[in-house]
């Protein structure tokens, strides 16, 4: 029996993270570029819209979940967000400001980098069954 790559969970969060990422530089972009605002101030707010989408569609698609506690999931994830801007601050600032990395380049290396610890601790404790 083959199963289709979309049948893995790991696939589905990256696939995802990807949307939600794409939203999240985007985002990154209008708020740097148009904006004026700070690298590291618009990569919270950037990262924030991106966390949203990214629990409605983790819920939905990736681990499928149905249960009616929403809200207490959702902070729970949000907390999981929080540290995952938090390694982002810190990785971006690392590699921006220390390492002169341009910052598009930057977050990329942060994304992937990030992605394994949301992954994990998601499945861990916010949408364990």
């Amino acid at each position: 029996m083959t199963r289709s790559l979309l049948d893995h969970k790991f696939i589905r969060f990256c696939f995802v993270g990807a949307i939600s990422s794409l939203i999240d530089v985007s985002m990154l972009f209008i708020l740097v570029e148009y904006v004026k605002l700070p690298i590291l101030v618009a990569s919270s707010f950037a990262l924030m819209i991106g966390s949203i989408n990214g629990y409605i569609l983790n819920k939905k698609l990736t681990f499928k979940d149905t249960s009616t506690s929403t809200a207490r999931q959702y902070i729970h994830y949000l907390f999981v967000s929080i540290i995952g801007l938090v390694l982002t601050l810190i990785l971006m600032r690392l590699f921006v400001e220390a390492l002169s990395l341009y910052y598009l380049f930057a977050k990329a290396i942060t994304i992937l980098l990030v992605t394994v610890w949301n992954f994990t601790i998601n499945l861990l404790f916010v949408f364990k069954k």
